[in-house]
C-alpha cells in the first residue's frame, strides 16, 4: 500500500511540475500564431506594393492582382496603411477623393 502512496504522490509532483510547462508552451503557441498571421499580413502588402506604380498622386496596378480594380487607388491610404482603397472621381475634373480618409487628391 505504501508502494503505491508513493507512486500516486509521485505522479502528483510531475503533474504540479508539468502544469506551468503546459501553460507556457500553450501561451508560444498563441504567440507564433499571432506573429504568423503579421508576417502574412506584411507580405499581402510587400506583394501590393511589388504591383503599383504611383501616376500623378495616385496609384495604379502594373500587374492584375485578384479582387482589386486596375485603380486609381488612394497613395495615402497605401504609403500609410499598406492598403489599396479605391479613390473616387472628385467634383473637379483631375481630382480624386478617398471615401475612407476623405483626403482629396489632385491626379
Amino acid at each position: 500500500m505504501k508502494k503505491l502512496w508513493d507512486g500516486i504522490k509521485g505522479i502528483y509532483q510531475l503533474h504540479l511540475q508539468i502544469a506551468p510547462l503546459m501553460k507556457e508552451l500553450a501561451e508560444a503557441h498563441k504567440e507564433n500564431e499571432a506573429l504568423r498571421l503579421r508576417l502574412r499580413e506584411l507580405e499581402t502588402k510587400a506583394d501590393i506594393r511589388s504591383k503599383v506604380e504611383l501616376r500623378g498622386r495616385v496609384y495604379y496596378l502594373t500587374e492584375p492582382l485578384k479582387g482589386y480594380s486596375e485603380g486609381p487607388f488612394c497613395a495615402l491610404c497605401l504609403d500609410e496603411d499598406g492598403i489599396l482603397i479605391t479613390a473616387m472621381p472628385g467634383a473637379v475634373a483631375g481630382y480624386w477623393r478617398c471615401r475612407r480618409c476623405e483626403r482629396k487628391r489632385h491626379a
